[in-house]
């Protein structure tokens, strides 16, 4: 600890004044960005947990785990009228004469064309790895399966857990909060609820990664299983060797972060409502970012401190609604 502390000291130290006054102003881009980047990624973490209902076509689209696009190039057929009559032979007899029903309208075709035009990170485009599912050689198949169960699974999992965390805390929707305990009960369900749900979804992704991937090596697999069961192990045990736990444990978190961050308008509309709503907590949080990080560069000298509370105080005028100079 002590060592610590003097290695700490000695890096402040080595520092010369110009190399402190470069920091500082380094820091005063940086902790906008920290901030605004906190503020993006919870309102993008809450855009998907507001529309991550109980049947959810949004849902459904994002997390595909049924046996269609983009694990198979197939759509669903739709359905096809029951041939099963419970009629009796006497009531038959008695019915009139109808005319056969029209046969039921043909399932639609899978496009290529439409799905080579989606983008890379579209979660209904149809491609490699699930298309080596397709293959005659049974190696090839069987891998291609194998990616088609994990992901499918990953993506069961999450969606289950979107749907607990909206209907535990977003079952009405997310209303815009008028009274003073609607505001505490909103502004910590943005920086707690959403926060915990996060850490939790990670975790459990990392958690459930091997498991996951036992699972894939075995399900609807042939003369691949004990491979992929050899493989599933070799991961767990020389992951490090094995591109350093980059599957499946690294590329779940970049899988991750990548549905949570991509941008879209509902993810943007957030960002602005909560950046405005908590404007200024956020300044708040920002002041006492700089407050930390400047300060520490500076030995938290007097007259770095007078400057800053002068600032505190402008800050809380502010924020009560006194203005310095009435017009």
């Amino acid at each position: 600890m002590a060592a610590s502390k003097k290695k700490k000291k000695s890096f402040k130290e080595s520092l010369t004044t110009n190399q402190k006054i470069g920091l500082t102003i380094a820091m005063i881009p940086l902790g906008i960005v920290v901030v605004l980047s906190s503020i993006y990624y919870q309102a993008s973490f809450l855009s998907i947990i507001l529309k991550s209902y109980k049947g959810s076509k949004w849902l459904e689209r994002a997390l595909p785990s049924s046996d269609k696009i983009p694990y198979f190039d197939r759509t669903n057929a739709p359905p096809v009228p029951s041939t099963l009559n419970n009629e009796s032979l006497s009531e038959m007899m008695d019915k009139p004469k109808q005319e056969a029903p029209p046969p039921p309208p043909p399932a639609p075709k899978f496009n290529k064309k439409e799905n080579n035009a989606k983008e890379f990170l579209d979660p209904t485009k149809w491609g490699a790895p699930y298309s080596l599912q397709k293959n005659a050689n049974f190696i090839m198949n069987g891998w291609g399966q194998y990616f088609i169960t994990f992901m499918q699974t990953v993506r069961s999992l999450l969606k289950v857990f979107l749907e607990f965390v909206n209907d535990t805390f977003y079952k009405d929707g997310n209303k815009t909060p008028e009274t003073l305990i609607e505001k505490v009960t909103d502004f910590a369900k943005f920086v707690c609820v959403i926060p915990i749900a996060n850490l939790i979804t990670f975790s459990g992704l990392v958690l459930t990664a091997f498991p996951i991937s036992l699972w894939a090596s075995f399900t609807n697999q042939t003369l691949m299983m004990f491979p992929l069961l050899g493989f599933s192990i070799c991961l767990l045990i020389f992951g490090a060797l094995m591109g350093g736990y980059f599957w499946p444990w690294g590329f779940l978190s970049i899988f991750l972060t990548a549905f949570i961050v991509y941008p879209s308008v509902n993810k943007f509309a957030n960002f602005n409502i909560y950046n405005e709503r908590y404007k200024w907590i956020w300044a708040m949080l920002l002041y006492l970012f700089w407050f930390v990080s400047i300060g520490y560069l500076w030995d938290f000298q007097q007259d770095l401190i007078t400057g800053f509370s002068i600032t505190a105080v402008i800050l809380f005028m502010g924020m009560v609604g006194i203005k310095m100079f009435p017009m």
